[in-house]
């Protein structure tokens, strides 16, 4: 009986997790997504407020935080989370959320407090939403502004929407006026993933190495079995 085997392609599949393994993306350093806003103006709505955004890198989303421009800590804690915007936008999953906490006990960085998640990865082209929970007359007051009032965004991602959810906790369900502002209460801290110089010089490796092999005829080799 004759079999035929294929002997290539688990040797192309090792050295491609090879390549993978050793050259995982280091992360620059740390940067916020909000890099400046105007005073807080707001404390009128409940639900979830926040923007839809698409990252021009691969991100590696490291925390997420809730505005505290008074820098003297939080009336009541904030539920702040990062969904993967889909359509219809009812059903984006939510791919990390923290909780902020009342008082100081959550890290203060710039005019936002932050907690620590499990790192997630935003892929560049992608839309994501991110947002916070505020609650009406609940104290915390957070920022409602036109882009040209002082608002920037980092350099990594454009907003392409401001949205809202009445009443609870979720992804973003109703436009807030396309892009003619900016909702501030969340923010999050990230890295770019930069590929290590080692990524390039093992796939050139890997692939040389695969030319090298003894395939035997046209890649394929062939066994008796009695």
């Amino acid at each position: 009986m004759i079999t035929t085997r294929c002997t290539w392609i688990p040797r192309i599949a090792a050295v491609c997790a090879i390549i993978i393994t050793c050259g995982i993306a280091s992360p620059a350093s740390a940067t916020i997504l909000l890099t400046e806003l105007v005073e807080p103006n707001r404390n009128n709505f409940t639900g979830t407020v926040g923007i839809r955004f698409v990252p021009n890198k691969f991100l590696i989303v490291t925390a997420l935080g809730f505005q505290d421009a008074g820098e003297n800590g939080l009336v009541t804690s904030h539920e702040v989370g990062i969904w993967d915007a889909v359509s219809p936008e009812s059903s984006s999953p939510l791919l990390a959320s923290a909780v902020i906490q009342s008082g100081t006990a959550s890290t203060l960085v710039g005019d936002w407090r932050y907690e620590t998640i499990t790192p997630i990865l935003l892929i560049p082209g992608n839309d994501y939403f991110l947002a916070g929970f505020v609650g009406s007359g609940d104290g915390d007051l957070w920022t409602d502004a036109h882009p040209a009032a002082g608002v920037s965004v980092s350099a990594d991602a454009a907003i392409t929407q401001d949205a809202f959810r009445s009443g609870s906790f979720g992804p973003l369900t109703t436009d807030g006026g396309g892009n003619n502002a900016r909702w501030g209460p969340a923010n999050m801290q990230y890295a770019v993933v930069v590929p290590e110089p080692g990524t390039y010089v093992l796939g050139l490796l890997g692939l040389t190495g695969l030319g090298l092999f003894r395939l035997g005829p046209v890649g394929w080799r062939k066994r008796s079995r009695g």
